[in-house]
């Protein structure tokens, strides 16, 4: 999962998105509660609490509830993703650069050989 560079953090994108969306309802859920009145708040948990599982609303309050364990679990395999991607990325490219230096090596070289011969 984690050999190539890229598809880390492709993977680590996709878990980025997730922390955001579930912060996004983190966010929503906690707000409301510190800029509104608390009478709204409660009636408004009231019909929440209320409401069967079939509905919107119970699909919300399910998805809301859930939403901060999603939080925490997304931000960090996204850092681990990205961090594990990085190193992945930083040993590629000191490969690259011991092949770089090996061509260039080998085309000094054979200039060299080529410049004996004339």
């Amino acid at each position: 999962m984690f050999g190539s560079g890229i598809g880390a953090y492709k993977v680590g994108m996709v878990f980025a998105v997730l922390t955001v969306a579930s912060a996004s309802i983190v966010i929503w859920q906690v707000l409301p509660m510190l800029l509104m009145p608390t009478e709204f708040v409660a009636s408004a948990r009231l019909a929440i609490e209320t409401a069967t599982e079939g509905d919107a609303v119970g699909i919300a309050t399910m998805i809301s509830s859930i939403a901060p364990l999603v939080l925490v679990v997304s931000a960090i395999i996204t850092a681990t993703t990205v961090l594990l991607g990085w190193r992945t990325e930083k040993q590629q490219m000191g490969e690259l650069k011991l092949i770089i230096a090996q061509l260039e090596f080998e085309i000094t070289r054979l200039r060299q050989a080529a410049g004996e011969q004339n």
